[in-house]
Parts: structure tokens; sequence; C-alpha cells
């Protein structure tokens, strides 16, 4: 840094205010302002970010004409009109690091396009995000841009240390680094409460000092319905591309009333050839398609891709943020467990395309086998630090459990020694003659670095009680046909037979009946036409992400139990509902307090205690963390009665399901195969080019 330009500054802005400004702002503008290329004004919005209650905004605006002249600058009225910044510059984000070396120049650190020209991806992502609580405080943190050239242009790696997350004066993350790697797909794991989706949502907002220039998309809450069409609304999503198409169509308008051969003309000409270039470049004559290919591959068809957004449901607004965030094809892709709206087959096509994704995604998951394909790394936030693992989860388990053992083996290997050394410290404490010795060992205890005491996460492990045998089948239907309205049928001449020790997957689009047929079991819907028979005696419980969140808000899962299964004292349901992970202090929480995956246990605590013959599992997974998942397949697996589940997971079907029931075209018909097949079937029929 030249100290001529730094006391420019200092005389520019007088003394006394550059002392209140501090070193990072002044350092910064001696830095900046030799190679500023703009005008006073673009000057302006640059510094008064952090000008900002220092002073008003017109002695800021006299304060940067100041700077302007100290360092000789000139407006340039011939060249083409800068563009502002589609945000401020926050202070936070320039702070740099000093490598070695005699000078060092702003321009080294940070992309200059940052500092003087519009970012225009982050302009064409404007506006396609979605709100965001600030329920979170987040300290301040350093960081260092990693501007290593690829194609031409900065990389977009993540380097921040210091990462600390707080809730409510809870802390969920301290002294952690965040080490994103431009083009890597991050599964980000840890057990529910632990903080995942609030450090995605501290990314999202820059509230940990991720660089400016990286766009971020963050999907987290469904859009808000309206009258704009599915595909319109993605489309609409890249801002950039829309005001192009704007500013040809008033271009055209302009050129029609244009006398031939007049200097309107050829300048309205000049202005179209840049607009078409800017288009072409960011192939947007092709928009349209690929927003119909990501919506198709999410589940829309072309004729839902038409309807406007406020006729569907949350979940397939849920589905239309999504299709937003792949469309503007952002630096970094933030994903809150994406498939839980998502049916199978969308699953997969959501899976296929990340695999191909050359940007960066970060990813909040129960699918376990979903990380497995897509995650190229593993970030475990687990004790308030993040720790990363290369490969998939996988290889992220098998790493951890052997470092786990290590480190256990290591600490037992220590508490042996220091206590042989402590032995004979207290043998020969008053022994004149060995002083020097118990001296030497006690100093020896002292400098010994203490491994510290591993804890293990505690595992939980729920199973569902045997029930007693029936004679097959259990349930039977025959010719079954149903329709919420009569001439508009969901099934036609259904036939099939469940016994007691079937197994049972039922997968296909939404919309083809799954549910409705899960409800036609379970007695909530009666068919229109045919038999359904069920055992006399057959008791069946059924889970729905319905039932979980119908929960009353108002009550609490002891309260819950004591209304249904009357007759017990308070100790029996806080044991029954412990074995199934719902703590003493959780039990007396009001249901509104609990996250879904609680709501989700205290759900299986109830089925269970109901002794079913057969379970009915509509989506089981959602909202669990993974190690919920993995002792919900366990206890399924160690149960004996019968399971029909619709799920989207495929560790699920690939591990409690005998069968694979494929529900379409109004009927249900058995696969002739096994997962892998259905899934190879898919994967044939999808577009993703």
């Amino acid at each position: 840094m030249n100290a001529t330009d730094k006391k420019r500054v200092v005389d520019a802005v007088e003394p006394e205010l550059a002392s209140r400004l501090g070193d990072v702002v002044v350092n910064y503008l001696s830095l900046t302002l030799p190679i500023f290329q703009g005008s006073v004004e673009d000057l302006f919005e640059l510094c008064f970010p952090f000008l900002d209650g220092a002073m008003s905004e017109e002695r800021a605006r006299a304060l940067c004409f100041e700077l302007f002249r100290a360092f000789d600058k000139k407006s340039n009225t011939d060249a083409p009109e800068p563009v502002k910044l589609p945000a401020p510059v926050r202070i936070k984000d320039l702070f740099f690091r000093e490598p070695a070396g005699p000078e060092v120049r702003a321009a080294d650190y940070l992309p200059s396009e940052t500092l003087f020209k519009r970012s225009g991806r982050r302009a064409r992502i404007q506006g396609a995000q979605t709100g965001k609580s600030r329920d979170f405080v987040m300290s301040p943190s350093s960081f260092v841009v990693d501007r290593k050239r690829h194609a031409g242009s900065v990389r977009c790696d993540v380097f921040v240390e210091n990462v600390q997350v707080s809730v409510a004066g809870n802390t969920l993350i301290e002294n952690s680094s965040l080490h994103l790697i431009f083009g890597r797909k991050y599964g980000l794991v840890g057990r529910n409460g632990s903080g995942k989706s609030t450090l995605l949502r501290a990314i999202s907002m820059r509230e940990v000092g991720v660089p400016s220039h990286i766009c971020i998309f963050h999907v987290e809450q469904e859009i808000a319905g309206d009258d704009v069409s599915i595909i319109d609304g993605v489309l609409s999503s890249d801002v950039e591309m829309q005001k192009l198409f704007q500013e040809e169509k008033e271009i055209q308008s302009g050129l029609a009333e244009a006398p031939a051969g007049s200097s309107l003309q050829v300048e309205l000409d000049q202005r179209l050839s840049g607009v078409y270039q800017s288009l072409s470049e960011m192939q947007a004559y092709d928009a349209k398609a690929k927003a119909s290919r990501i919506l198709s591959g999410l589940g829309f068809d072309s004729r839902m891709q038409q309807l406007p957004s406020k006729q569907f449901s949350g979940g397939w607004r849920m589905r239309a943020a999504l299709a937003r965030a792949l469309f503007c094809d952002p630096d970094f892709l933030l994903l809150d467990e994406p498939t839980n709206m998502l049916d199978l087959k969308s699953t997969i096509w959501l899976e296929s395309y990340l695999k191909n994704w050359s940007k960066s995604v970060l990813i909040v998951s129960h699918d376990r086998q979903f990380l497995n394909n897509v995650a190229t790394d593993i970030v475990h936030l687990k004790d308030r630090k993040l720790t990363y693992y290369s490969g998939n989860y996988e290889s992220f388990q098998r790493v951890y459990n052997e470092r786990y053992r290590t480190q256990v083996k290591q600490r037992e290997n220590q508490e042996a020694q220091r206590a042989h050394i402590q032995r004979f410290i207290d043998r020969f404490r008053y022994n004149s003659k060995r002083s020097s010795l118990v001296q030497s060992r006690i100093k020896r205890l002292e400098k010994m670095e203490i491994i510290p005491e591993i804890t293990e996460d505690p595992t939980l492990s729920f199973s569902f009680p045997e029930c007693e045998a029936l004679r097959s089948p259990i349930i039977q239907f025959h010719d079954v046909a149903f329709g919420y309205e009569q001439e508009c049928a969901i099934f036609e001449q259904v036939s099939f037979s469940v016994d007691q020790d079937s197994r049972v997957a039922l997968i296909g689009a939404n919309g083809m009946g799954k549910s409705t047929l899960l409800s036609l079991i379970t007695g909530h819907l009666e068919p229109s036409k045919g038999l359904l028979f069920k055992h006399a005696r057959l008791k069946l419980a059924y889970f729905s992400q319905y039932h979980v969140e119908n929960l009353n808000p108002d009550s609490t899962a002891l309260n819950f139990f004591a209304e249904l299964f009357p007759g017990y004292d308070s100790q029996f349901y806080r044991s029954w509902l412990g074995k199934y992970g719902v703590s003493r202090t959780m039990a007396v929480q009001k249901m509104d307090t609990l996250s879904g995956g609680q709501k989700s246990r205290v759900v299986f605590a109830y089925m269970a205690f109901q002794a079913p013959h057969l379970l009915v599992l509509d989506e089981p997974v959602n909202h669990l963390d993974l190690e919920t998942v993995e002792a919900l397949i366990h206890a399924l697996n160690a149960y004996n009665g019968a399971i029909i589940v619709v799920s989207h997971d495929e560790r699920v079907i690939t591990h409690c399901c005998d069968e694979i029931w494929v529900v379409q075209d109004k009927t249900v018909k058995k696969w002739d195969g096994d997962f892998s097949s259905y899934k190879a079937s898919i994967l044939k029929d999808i577009d993703l080019d």
C-alpha cells in the first residue's frame, strides 16, 4: 500500500474523521481509489454503506467529491454510463489478509466486478429468492477470497474462519471454519436441532462473511400463490434476462417509428445488436425449453406448467421454488430437505440432475441414499463444530467410526499411562531418595496434553410390538373402483391381496392415487364398486404427514396419550414415549414447540401402542434425521406384521420391502423386478439435456 495514497485519503477526509472511520476503511479507500474508474456518484454508492452513521448523506457526498479530486479523477462523459451495484458493498465483505510482499493492491484480493460494476449473475437471481427469518445472530467472521482463475473467471470458493451461529442465545456453532470448494457437492449432516437449517439460512443471508460476488440461492420456502403460471414464474426468476427481453421490445418499437437511414435508427440498431449478443450468451432463446424440462423432471406436466401457481398446494409450490433455483443456475445452491415434497420419480430425476450440476451444492437431507449418490463431500455438524470428510455418506460413516474407535483407544491408553505414573508418584512421594524421579513424573503429567473424553451420540432404538398371527389374506381388493366424483374415476378394477408377511412399497408419480389407495385400505374412504375384504380381527396403524401436522398444538405428548389411552399413570406414559426417542422434557412440551421429527416420534409411539397387525406408512421419514431413519428401518425389519409404505427414500424401500407395486393408469400392478430395475427404467426416460 502506497503511503502517499493513504495520506491523500487522510487529508481529504480530515484526520479526526479518519480516526473515527478506522484503519480498515482508510486502508480500503487507499487501495481502491488509485484504480477506481467510475463517477462521483459511483464512488458515493460504493462508500456510503460504511460512512452511514458517521455523517449525513450530504456530508458523505461532499466527502466523496473531495476524495475524487484528491486522486485527480475525472468523470468520463463519453464513456458508457456505468451500472450501479445491485446491492451495497458491506465493509465486513471487504476484510482481507495481507500476504507477504512490499505492495498490496485491492484488485489482488477482491474481484473488480464486485467493486466497480454490476454483477450480472447476482442481478439475474435478484427477486427469485424467497423471504427468510432473521431470528438468529452471527458473529463477525473474516474470509479470504480464493481468486484462482478458471476459464477466465473468478473462482467461487468460500473460506470463512471463526464462524459462530446462535439462536435466541443458544450457541449452535462456534469457532468453526466454513470451507466450500466451487464445483463440489456437500451433504450437511447432524442430529435434529444441531443447527443445519440455521447454518444454511446464515450462508444465504451472507451473515457469515460469504464473498459478495458469489451468487447464492436458498430453497427454503414455497413460492407465494398468484395468477402467474408456473412456467412464467420460473422464467421471470431470471431478472436480467427479462430486462433484456423488455429492452428488445422497446428498441424494436422505436425502430418501427425511426426514419430510415437516420442516426436514431443506427443507434437503435447498435443497441439491439448488443441486446441480441447478451441474450445469446445466456442462451435466452432456449430458456423456455430449459424451464419446461426442469419442471417436467419435478413432476409438472405440460398442462400443469400453464396453470397459475395459486391453484397448487404448498408442496407443489415448493417444487416450483426448486425449479426456479435450478433454472437460475447460481454459484451456490442451498437445499434443505429437497426430497420431502417429491415423489420417487422426481427424486430420481433431481438426483441425476444434481450429479451433473457443475456448480456447488450444500444439501441437508435425511435420505442416506440420495447423499450417497449426489454428495462428493460430507460436512458433519457435531458438538457445535464443522468437520469435513471427503466422499459420500457411506464413506463418511466408515471414516467417522474408525476415527471414533481410534480416539477411544488413544484415550484409554493415555488414561492407563497417567494412572501408572500417578501410582508411582503416590508410592514414592515422601521418599527422599526418589524425590527427583517423583518431580520429573509430576512435570511429565503436567505437560501431557489431555485427550478429551470421547462422547458418542446416544443411539435411538425402538420397536413395534409383536402381533398375533392371523389367517391370510388380511386384506383383499377385488375389482375395486373409486372416484371422488362419479364421472372421474381414480381407480378401476383394482385387485390384490395382503398377507401378514407382506412388505409392499407403493410407488408412482404424485397424483396417481397412492395416498387415496392407503385411505381405502385404512377405511377412511369406501370403494365406489367392487369388494374390499378385511380380516375381522385386523388392527392397523396409519402414519401420514397429515396426522403429524395436525397434532393438537396446545397439547403435550403426555396429555395426548392420556386422552387416547386412559387408565395408566404418567410414569407409564413417559416410559413408553421414551422408547421412541421422546425425552421426559419433550413429553411435557407443547406440540407446537416440537420439530417435525419429534412429532413423528410421538406418532410412532402412538402406532406401536395399538399393537397392530398392519403398518400403513405414508412418507414416514420426512423430517427425520438420518439416525432416526436408521432406527425406523431396524424397527420395521424386526416387526412380524405386514407393511405397506409410500416413500421416496430408496433405503427404506430396498431394506424394508419385498414387493414393489406401481400405481398408475387407474390401477395397481406388481413390478416384475427389484428396485434397481425400476430405477433404471425411470432413468431411461429422464431428459437432463
